[in-house]
């Protein structure tokens, strides 16, 4: 059986032509933004909106070398994979797709399917679920194979990947390199991308829950580290947009507030990306340090992501290799997923009572498109 893995990630432009163009796709997204507007409505407001925008965010990515290093660094990885996974005797085919720029997700899975994939696995690169992201891209994966004229005859979900031990190892490591360099009594800031409450509220979206998850064992793993010991942490949240109510606090509320508390240093530890981009080298870098400076903070420095982490890898590896170790599948054909909270693939008991049934967690009703 020819198997392939067709890695998911967020896309940025590449040059300022993209720029526009990207912006668009974004905001036309019903999973990523849903305005209260018909989808075709919508569409038209994307682009409108999107030639307004286009010129600021141009400006943005001019100052940080003009445009994103994300597919780059999402190739980057999926050699590096290619080459664990080999070293393993592991054969598998690699694939990148983006949300809303090129290579897109149409495009790689053409590609893939064209070369005899029997047996396709799905890794987003978003660590923690959301359906604003993750599910966003799972749908677009799904709209590709209801049309195309051959399918692979087994489909995998891996929905999220916050849980995994390596993973968090590697932020642990990296916030320890950080925090050695700061003050004695910084303080650890982990920033994570906004969601609207109404995600969480209405369509019961757990983004926030394994956010709050993910922090709990970063910060567990942390004491293994003697020598490093945050003098109080914090969770905020960054990259708001438009009148709704987002989740709370903002990452520039909490730097004003603790400027104001005479706080002598913070490590911002960006936790819901794995791979630079301008969220990291434009808004925290350059509008939060700035935000800090202006609060009185003396000292800002941010944690290095984890996208060229080994541990990163290792942990992709371990997810996936339990998908490519077998002759003819992990349980059944169809489309399948592991938990997300024990990180296994559930057999097919599992999925008719809606439960894991190697740690009994319950699958929530937003995820069963993924076990059709």
């Amino acid at each position: 059986m020819k198997s392939a893995i067709l890695l998911l990630n967020f896309g940025g432009p590449t040059e300022a032509d993209d720029v526009e163009p990207f912006l668009h796709a974004l905001l036309a997204d019903r999973d990523a933004i849903r305005l209260p507007v018909p989808a075709w409505v919508q569409e038209r407001l994307a682009g409108w909106i999107a030639a307004r925008r286009a010129p600021r965010t141009r400006a943005q990515y001019a100052e940080i070398g003009g445009g994103s290093p994300l597919i780059a660094s999402t190739r980057a990885q999926a050699r590096v994979l290619a080459q664990r996974l080999r070293a393993r005797g592991v054969e598998v085919e690699m694939g990148i797709g983006m949300r809303y720029t090129e290579p897109s997700i149409s495009a790689a899975l053409e590609e893939l399917l064209a070369g005899g994939c029997d047996r396709l696995i799905l890794l987003p690169l978003y660590p923690q679920y959301s359906i604003a992201t993750t599910g966003s891209a799972f749908n677009a994966v799904v709209r590709v194979l209801r049309v195309a004229a051959s399918r692979p005859s087994e489909v995998h979900f891996i929905p999220a990947f916050y849980r995994a031990p390596e993973f968090i190892a590697a932020h642990a490591e990296r916030i320890a390199a950080a925090m050695r360099h700061a003050p004695p009594r910084a303080h650890l800031l982990f920033s994570a991308h906004g969601l609207p409450v109404s995600y969480v509220r209405k369509a019961r979206d757990p983004y926030l829950r394994q956010t709050q998850e993910t922090v709990s064992a970063i910060l567990a793993h942390l004491e293994l580290f003697h020598d490093i010991v945050p003098h109080a942490y914090h969770l905020a949240w960054q990259s708001r947009v438009g009148p709704a109510r987002w989740l709370a606090p903002p990452v520039e509320g909490v730097l004003q507030r603790l400027g104001g508390a005479g706080v002598n240093g913070v490590v911002v530890a960006p936790i819901s990306f794995v791979n630079e981009h301008i969220e990291t080298l434009y808004e925290i870098d350059i509008l939060f340090a700035a935000a800090a400076r202006t609060a009185g903070i003396p000292d800002f420095r941010r944690v290095k992501g984890v996208a060229d982490h080994p541990g990163l890898i290792s942990a992709w590896e371990r997810i996936l290799l339990p998908f490519l170790e077998v002759e003819s599948g992990v349980a059944e054909k169809g489309i399948k997923q592991i938990c997300e909270r024990c990180l296994l693939p559930p057999a097919p008991a599992c999925r008719r009572g809606k439960r894991c049934c190697n740690c009994g967690y319950r699958f929530p009703e937003w995820r069963r498109y993924a076990q059709a």
